[in-house]
């Protein structure tokens, strides 16, 4: 998949699926001055580049900065953490420019309904050049307007048994929805451009 600046990405599957691995590619692919690993506790998994893939990468540790250091974030990849996702929001939306931000768990930031500043800190990822990677476990997590937001899809298996059809209203969506779920290859996924 050809990595391009501005655009938002979407994730979903369950856990065990392989996005940490995904992301961790779109790190090492992005063009960005700066990477961002957004999440509410120090995941064990990001304390690191490792992959499956890729098992030197343990030798690769991802520092971390608080919510309140992200101002001095000025170029490399690093995380940050917080149970209080109102503040890493705030601070995403106030300091994140030229980066890569990839926000783990987003259910725990979204809600069915986008919020002014999410509106906002999502529509202007074009004029501070921030690529967006929002990870969800489950289709039905997504909220309709982030779904028209979106630039990519990449589906994993999510064991979800119903397909909704009012919200992911491309045929395109259905068919990898139906493709991954019948597949044996736990970490079967397929991405497909959604604008």
């Amino acid at each position: 998949m050809e990595i391009r600046t501005n655009k938002i990405f979407l994730l979903v599957g369950n856990r065990g699926t392989g996005k940490t691995d995904f992301c961790k590619k779109l790190i090492n692919h992005s063009a960005l001055p700066k990477k961002l690993v957004v999440d509410t506790f120090d995941s064990p998994v990001w304390q690191n580049m490792k992959t499956y893939d890729n098992l030197a990468g343990v030798n690769v540790p991802i520092p971390i900065l608080s919510p309140e250091e992200l101002p001095s974030h000025k170029q490399g990849l690093y995380r940050t953490f917080s149970p209080n996702t109102r503040l890493l929001e705030e601070k995403v939306a106030q300091y994140c420019t030229n980066s890569l931000v990839i926000l783990e768990d987003s259910t725990r930031y979204y809600k069915p309904m986008l919020t002014e500043n999410q509106r906002i800190y999502l529509l202007n990822s074009k004029q501070k050049n921030v690529d967006f990677v929002l990870v969800f476990h489950y289709l039905s997590a997504v909220p309709p307007e982030i779904v028209k937001l979106a630039d990519y899809l990449t589906l994993f298996k999510t064991n979800e048994g119903f397909y909704d059809n009012k919200k992911w209203y491309q045929p395109e969506i259905k068919t990898i929805f139906d493709h991954i779920k019948k597949s044996k290859n736990r970490f079967e996924n397929i991405t497909i451009q959604l604008q």
